[in-house]
């Protein structure tokens, strides 16, 4: 089962890191007991890089804790600084995510969130979502997003624009037998300056072996954007394939290490693309837990030089 969370939560990520869905997942990789037990305090940090000089520095503390039997609330004080090009601002805010579950195997969350940027003003996020595990192999997402579009196009001149998007995702994911398992994900976004996005994303995946893990994935994606905007990398009809190779390692309950390298290419650009990540995770503790994430990838589909590198640690203790 460590396998089946992890192969899913790494393929998710594989093309976009939202916020929200980045610090909910980071929790997921981690000992089950830990994950999933509150009252619990988490740190969470986090830095992005890419070759357009964009850098996105991020932190988080949160606790969460038992509303009542089924009810769990989550608290977030956040800070970010963002820098492109000599510009740079700062912001600061708190979120709440509230859980409840619905029944066997139904889960809803909502999210709201408030950030102050120096020289810009308050931005408002919300979320909504609802989790679905028909049976004990697969699991449907269903989530609606409203946010600042600055973290999904990675450029400064959307956050100062004040450009916002709303987005509907579903997602799925189904062991399909002993050691095949498919994962997809639609996204359709509207912008607030009239942009429309639409993304497909899916995988096929062959688990090799089981101690360790090794795994072989096939990747397709697609992404297109309705119009065309300066302020944002907003390409037509991009498709992308990738052959990824992941590994997982245990070392006596204390450590794993999971490795996945993938090699991809972009028709449309004639370009491929490379990707390296790493994780690290300590679990089998009582009260804490730790892991640790770096990861690089060559996107030739957005350029032929465009790269991006990303570092995380998230931290969680059971007072």
């Amino acid at each position: 089962m460590r396998f089946e969370i992890l192969t899913r939560l790494v393929l998710s990520s594989l093309w976009f890191s939202p916020i929200w869905s980045a610090v909910s997942s980071s929790c997921g990789e981690m000992d089950e007991q830990i994950a999933r037990s509150v009252p619990k305090i988490k740190l969470w940090g986090y830095h992005h890089n890419d070759s357009e000089d964009f850098l996105h520095r991020y932190s988080r503390l949160s606790g969460n804790f038992r509303l009542i039997k089924d009810i769990s609330v989550e608290a977030n004080s956040i800070h970010h600084w963002v820098s492109q090009e000599g510009d740079q601002f700062t912001g600061s805010g708190v979120g709440f995510l509230v859980g409840d579950t619905l029944g066997s195997g139904w889960v809803g969350k909502f999210g709201l969130g408030l950030t102050d940027y120096d020289k810009i003003g308050t931005n408002l996020s919300y979320l909504a979502s609802l989790e679905i595990e028909p049976t004990q192999t697969s699991h449907l997402t269903l989530r609606y997003e409203h946010d600042n579009v600055v973290y999904k196009v990675n450029s400064l001149k959307a956050l100062k624009e004040g450009i916002d998007f709303d987005e509907f995702v579903p997602s799925f994911y189904q062991w399909i037998a002993d050691r095949w398992s498919f994962w997809g994900r639609l996204n359709i976004a509207r912008y607030s300056d009239h942009n429309l996005k639409t993304s497909l994303e899916a995988s096929l995946t062959y688990l090799m072996r089981t101690e360790p893990a090794y795994s072989l994935t096939y990747a397709f994606g697609y992404l297109d954007y309705k119009e065309r905007s300066d302020l944002y990398w907003d390409p037509t009809d991009l498709l992308s394939h990738y052959l990824i190779f992941g590994m997982e390692e245990s070392f006596k309950d204390l450590l794993s290490i999971y490795l996945r390298s993938s090699i991809g290419f972009s028709p449309s650009e004639k370009r491929a693309n490379s990707g390296l990540l790493i994780r690290l995770t300590l679990h089998k503790f009582p009260r804490w837990g730790l892991g640790v994430t770096g990861d690089f990838l060559r996107d030739g589909g957005r350029g032929e030089n465009y790269s991006y590198a990303t570092s995380s640690i998230n931290i969680i203790y059971l007072p």
